[in-house]
């Protein structure tokens, strides 16, 4: 009788087991199908042109790559396309720190001098400069003149502390340490800077010996000055929403301070890697491949300010090299994004349910939004909308005024395939407002946004800027709403 009975239990254990294995499957292949509308969509729009690879603990629950690496060879994307990954390489950076102080190299509480003696204010941390809490200038501030003067050069990251040294402290330092987070670029070149003075190796050396090599990581690579590397992606930039014209980065005129100037600088930016290599980076972070569970707990805690506050980040808070977020029912997630000329990135890890997010493009999409995805991820149905705004842009080009306005009208009450978005709205009358012949298209675009928007106040000042800058010289004929 016992006997029988526990194989009985057993059997109802193995169908339940099936049973809930089956409802996962179904789980993420309803998931899946989701997630595929909405890159499809996206991409049909030509708002997406690259990488998207999403696990759920050791399952691959979506990989796909839309659109081209290279459109001139008609090379398509992959995950194992190469890309910089822009601000995504803070977060290798900040690991190579940790390890050397793991290894007894330094101190995250020494002074940076200690290391780098003509490093200008002596207060400043190591850990400090991996929270963005020093109050040190971006680079780009700093660098502005040289690149100006000096367009055909590639500035180093030697060359940033030689004039971070005569920049003058007070220029260089407007924040005193730990009073503020302040992104700055500039910190982590720095850091690289520490990493080779404590290594004894080039920056690109150790990450590769240290970093990559140890997670698998085959593909990437420190891309140094004039360093390249087959299957990397071509950087793209798309003139404005409504010629839609793909252009690429390293063409285009005003972009030649970032892909000249500042295009060798590392620590910030500048690690090329894919899809598939930053899912092992991933994996070795969690597997105490790279830092130990300690060391990875601090990089994921918030630094705090000399007020005792846990320092306010965008959207949350930092560690060392981490963007973190808590949320009653997500959890905590860390993350870090990227944009360069050419390419915006994203990496995203929820701890708590052990999913990441990795999204690289080459095409640069600043407006391209997390939200949905991680609302995805969370179960929700998130049907893929049309941007109503952009629509209007390309209509409005193309077809006329009056033509543009009746579609916008139609779109706007279509609420299941289109949705209007102040933000974008705002944006086509900006990128209309830098060509002269379509200066009353811009202002077009601005009046619809106060009629659309009336609460918000922003959108009237932007309408009023535009009237005072046109040929009619008025100033807005409404008053802005209170409040926002």
């Amino acid at each position: 009788m016992t006997h029988s009975t526990s194989r009985g239990a057993r059997c109802v254990l193995a169908a339940l087991a099936l049973l809930v294995a089956a409802g996962t499957h179904a789980g993420a292949q309803a998931l899946a199908a989701r997630l595929d509308a909405y890159f499809t969509g996206l991409s049909a729009d030509r708002a997406f042109n690259g990488s998207v690879l999403i696990t759920d603990g050791d399952r691959v629950v979506y990989d796909r790559s839309f659109g081209m690496a290279d459109y001139a060879r008609g090379t398509a994307r992959s995950d194992s396309t190469r890309q910089n990954v822009a601000s995504i390489s803070k977060t290798m950076t900040a690991v190579a720190v940790l390890q050397l102080r793991d290894a007894g190299a330094l101190s995250l509480d020494d002074p940076v001098v200690k290391h780098l003696p003509t490093f200008p204010e002596p207060r400043v941390t190591v850990r400090q400069l991996l929270s963005h809490t020093s109050g040190l200038v971006d680079g780009e501030v700093m660098l502005d003149s040289a690149t100006r003067a000096s367009p055909a050069r590639a500035f180093s990251n030697a060359d940033a502390l030689d004039m971070l040294a005569h920049y003058g402290v007070a220029r260089a330092f407007p924040i005193p340490p730990a009073d503020r987070w302040s992104y700055s670029n500039l910190g982590y070149q720095v850091l690289a800077l520490l990493v080779e003075r404590l290594s004894g190796m080039s920056f690109a050396t150790y990450m590769r010996a240290h970093v990559f090599n140890p997670a698998g990581m085959n593909d990437t690579y420190v891309r140094e000055a004039g360093g390249e590397a087959p299957m990397r992606a071509v950087g793209y930039t798309y003139d404005n929403h409504f010629a839609m014209r793909l252009a690429m980065i390293d063409t285009v005129a005003d972009m030649k301070k970032f892909t000249v100037g500042l295009g060798a600088l590392v620590g910030s930016t500048n690690v090329i890697s894919s899809a598939r290599d930053l899912r092992a980076f991933d994996h070795a972070l969690y597997s105490n491949v790279l830092l130990s569970p300690a060391s990875l707990a601090e990089a994921f805690t918030p630094v705090r300010l000399n007020s005792g506050m846990v320092n306010v980040a965008v959207n949350g808070s930092y560690g060392l090299g981490w963007f973190i977020e808590s949320d009653s029912v997500r959890g905590i997630t860390v993350s870090h994004s990227g944009a360069a000329p050419g390419v915006t990135t994203f990496l995203t890890r929820n701890l708590d349910r052990k999913q990441t997010v990795i999204i690289l493009m080459n095409i640069q999409n600043p407006g391209f939004r997390m939200a949905p995805v991680l609302r995805m991820l969370d179960g929700k149905e998130v049907p893929y909308r049309h941007s109503a705004a952009f629509a209007y842009a390309r209509d409005l080009y193309e077809k006329g005024r009056d033509v543009a306005t009746a579609l916008l009208e139609e779109h706007r009450a279509d609420t299941v395939r289109y949705e209007l978005d102040e933000a974008e709205m705002d944006r086509v009358g900006l990128e209309f407002s830098r060509t002269s012949q379509y200066q009353a298209y811009s202002l077009e675009a601005y009046r619809l946004n106060t009629v659309f928007f009336p609460q918000s106040r922003r959108a009237f000042d932007n309408y009023a800027s535009a009237l005072a800058r046109s040929d009619k010289g008025r100033a807005s004929p409404v008053t802005p709403p209170p409040g926002r």
